[in-house]
């Protein structure tokens, strides 16, 4: 309490608290001063104004708000509760108050204030730098002179993303860490509190900080990064209320951060998604696996937001690149078609069918040396290796290249897992659509040969018994029976090709049933060569056997003489009337029968189809059949535990070996 002349506006008398108050250590100290002293000029306007208006007022009683000044110069707000008292001609003759430190009460206020004001700035925005950055500057000067917010990245490095201060290295080395690490507070209110040693303590007094808090940034049990505030100058410390202040502060921002980060999730969630869907519906129109594999490359470097992409198809254990984008032409040609063996090494790409994924060029030849060579000229960016498998099998990869290193977050992965899916299913549904159009074309192919094979017999047949007809009705019986020699010719000959068309039926449905017995290989040779002596002789050819006695074997003798029988039609069909060698001789546990010709051999291409249903080595238009010979005799050699092969070139013949296993029953 204080009282003071009306007259003077001198301070008559003061209580000792009053002196405490306002920093001096007895009330001896301030009677007699001016209260002018006690105020500032804006705290001396309000008084001088209350007083004014209550004494016009006859108002004896007044309460207000001031700012006073203590001792040392720093001012503090007051609460005054005064009273003024009048002589019987209403002369002013005695004021006094009693008076309150609204200091605590003014920064609950503000704090309460400030906490509402960062609630409606931090939930105005879902934008993460946008908030971060409104994070920071609400930060100071309110809770600090500087102000730094770093974020834990997917990949647990820290990243710092804000900053209010001339240096963006504000944050105290360690604590950082520290408190990502624990999600525990680090508070240092004077810097010989600093815990973390001298090199931190000379690091930040070369910055002018005496005093900081660290505290984390958490939502959801998750810990997102950390907000960290340093006073540099003044007399002001880091007290207990702006360690609860900043804690707040970091709670709303933390909810506020971790909304927008699920906001951030949830847009990019729906790009990849339309982007996937994009390129769905491009695959769905693509026909051919060439079409397939450039909406794959040109669409999914867009999906990816890659640089470079190649397409390799898997065939007969290479990899045969199908589109590219991105890569020097030159190397990609060096490299066609790629060894499936290049990639042996990778255990989880050929074995798991897992994609490999890798931030930088290093961590790629780390894990993949063998893609050095690629590596090397396109730089050090981040890579992928996607294998293309579906049910059954893997049917190719996809190489995907960026510029720019980076880390792969789990969405990411498994976007580049669906569209490698995609991408598979796409181009399995073109290659069946490829074979089922080929298969088409072969089978209208084989009935337009078959058509043909049927009707020359038949044509041939009509006219032999219009002849004998016309021969037995003149008497002539030695043309007849020539006739009906002919006749039965033809009818052996439609008999067969009938028999090659039941045979593929009971093969394709699996029931082409052997008869299995003790077979002399060499006497079934004999036989075939007794059957086809007519057909030697037409053609001007030579039979040239040379057969081993006693190799035998527990095979169907019906069935391998019909092997027997195609291979030397072959051979005589195709061999320009030179001689047929056949060979039969054996070799530890197996039989072996070869047939060589000398006539206009295969070509490379026909070779690795030669054995397929309704295939030819050359064109129908020159040599009849329907191309199922070597299909039949490759079925029924397998069905006996064999097998078959061929060895050609263009113009040198070629030659047939049936390996047979020597086998007792049971």
């Amino acid at each position: 309490m204080a009282s003071m002349d009306p007259e003077t506006w001198c301070i008559k008398a003061v209580n000792p608290a009053f002196a405490r108050m306002h920093g001096y250590d007895s009330p001896e100290e301030l009677v007699g001063r001016h209260v002018r002293e006690l105020l500032t000029p804006e705290g001396f306007v309000i008084l001088y104004a209350e007083l004014k208006v209550k004494v016009s007022a006859d108002e004896g009683h007044h309460t207000f708000e001031t700012v006073h000044l203590r001792k040392d110069g720093s001012c503090f707000p007051v609460l005054v509760d005064g009273v003024t008292l009048k002589d019987e001609r209403g002369k002013v003759i005695y004021r006094a108050a009693s008076f309150q430190d609204l200091t605590a009460r003014k920064e609950a206020e503000d704090r309460f204030s400030f906490i509402a004001r960062a609630g409606e700035v931090l939930a105005s925005s879902l934008d993460e730098d946008t908030l971060l950055q409104r994070l920071a500057e609400l930060s100071v000067p309110q809770l600090a002179d500087a102000c730094a917010v770093d974020v834990l990245t997917e990949d647990g490095h820290v990243e710092r993303r804000a900053v209010m201060h001339h240096d963006p290295n504000t944050s105290a080395p360690g604590a950082t860490d520290q408190v990502l690490r624990t999600g525990e507070p680090v508070i240092v209110t004077e810097l010989t509190d600093m815990a973390h040693g001298e090199e931190h303590q000379t690091w930040l007094r070369q910055l002018g900080v005496k005093s900081f808090i660290c505290v984390p940034l958490q939502a959801r049990g998750q810990m997102l990064g950390a907000l960290t505030l340093g006073l540099q100058s003044g007399p002001r410390c880091h007290g207990p209320p702006d360690v609860e202040l900043a804690q707040e502060l970091a709670r709303r921002a933390s909810l506020s951060l971790d909304n927008a980060l699920l906001f951030q999730k949830a847009k990019e969630t729906q790009a990849r998604t339309e982007r996937l869907q994009d390129l769905t519906a491009a695959l769905s129109r693509a026909a051919s696996v060439e079409e397939v594999a450039g909406v794959v490359i040109h669409m999914g470097l867009k999906a990816t937001r890659a640089q470079r992409g190649a397409l390799l198809q898997l065939r007969e254990g290479k990899l045969h690149l199908m589109c590219h984008s991105g890569y020097p032409e030159a190397l990609m040609r060096a490299y066609q078609p790629l060894p499936l063996e290049v990639f042996s090494g990778s255990q989880q790409l050929l074995h798991e069918r897992r994609p490999l994924i890798f931030g930088s060029r290093a961590e790629c030849l780390a894990q993949v040396p063998e893609m050095t060579p690629v590596s090397s000229v396109v730089g050090e960016g981040a890579r992928a290796l996607l294998p293309l498998v579906t049910e059954q099998r893997m049917i190719g990869f996809i190489i995907v290249g960026w510029e720019e290193v980076k880390s792969f977050s789990q969405p990411e992965k498994d976007f580049l897992d669906a569209l490698s899916l995609q991408c598979a299913q796409a181009l399995e549904r073109a290659e069946l659509y490829r074979d089922s159009q080929a298969a088409v074309r072969l089978r209208d192919e084989f009935l337009s040969v078959a058509s043909h094979e049927l009707k020359t017999p038949l044509t041939s047949l009509g006219l032999q018994h219009v002849l004998i007809e016309r021969a037995v009705s003149e008497g002539v019986l030695d043309k007849a029976h020539a006739r009906l020699a002919a006749s039965v010719r033809q009818v052996n000959r439609l008999g067969s090709l009938v028999g090659s068309l039941l045979d593929v039926s009971r093969i394709s449905l699996g029931k082409l049933a052997l008869e299995p017995s003790e077979v002399d290989l060499a006497q079934v040779v004999k036989d075939g060569l007794e059957r086809m002596e007519a057909v030697f002789l037409q053609a001007g050819s030579i039979p040239r056997p040379s057969l081993e006695p006693g190799v035998r074997g527990w095979w169907d003798g019906s069935r391998l003489e019909q092997v027997v029988v195609n291979l030397l039609s072959n051979a005589v069909k195709y061999g320009a009337g030179k001689p047929v060698v056949i060979q039969v001789d054996s070799e530890p546990g197996w039989g072996r029968l070869c047939v060589r010709d000398e006539g206009i051999g295969i070509s490379a291409e026909a070779l690795s189809r030669l054995f397929g249903r309704f295939e030819r080595g050359v064109s129908d238009r020159h040599y009849g059949g329907l191309g199922l010979g070597l299909y039949i005799s490759r079925q029924i050699v397998e069905a006996m535990g064999g097998t078959i092969t061929v060895q050609s070139e263009l113009g040198h013949g070629a030659r047939f070996t049936v390996r047979l296993p020597l086998l007792a029953p049971g």
